[in-house]
């Protein structure tokens, strides 16, 4: 099954080819708590993009997300905690009774999801977008 790496855009600003593009959420995303890491939100996010290609204000264009940053943001975000929560409890049922293994295992849990949303906060911008084409609709008649 292919990874979709691409989105739709609005040029909302072009100049000295830099285009400030707006992109809707798709999917799931809209309603991911982690949005900065993908570069997705419940609203439209506004990107700016140095760009060759000659666009004007209204245009639809096709963005390029690199599939590798979302798959590796996937496992971040519904991976990690999991392990976290399994490697706290395991750890903790080693010296502690059940009951208090599971609470650290959730504590884990908890721990895991403070550590995504810093990495969202300190690279959740930096993820880098690419505009492909502009895009052509096909005539429905």
């Amino acid at each position: 099954m292919a990874v979709d790496s691409t989105q739709i855009g609005i040029v909302k600003k072009f100049e000295d080819g830099v285009a400030t593009v707006l992109m809707d959420p798709q999917g799931g995303c809209s309603s991911c708590g982690m949005h900065g890491i993908c570069g997705t939100s419940n609203s439209c996010t506004e990107h700016i993009i140095k760009t060759d290609i000659n666009l004007e204000v209204g245009d639809k264009v096709i963005i390029f997300i690199d599939p590798a940053k979302r798959i590796y943001s996937a496992l971040l975000l519904f991976i990690f905690p999991i392990v976290n929560l399994v490697l706290f409890y395991y750890i903790a049922s080693m010296f502690l009774t059940e009951n208090y293994a599971i609470i650290l295992g959730i504590v884990g849990l908890v721990v895991a999801f403070m550590i995504n949303r810093l990495i969202d906060k300190l690279w959740g911008k930096k993820i880098t977008y690419v505009i492909a084409a502009k895009y052509e609709e096909e005539d429905s008649q």
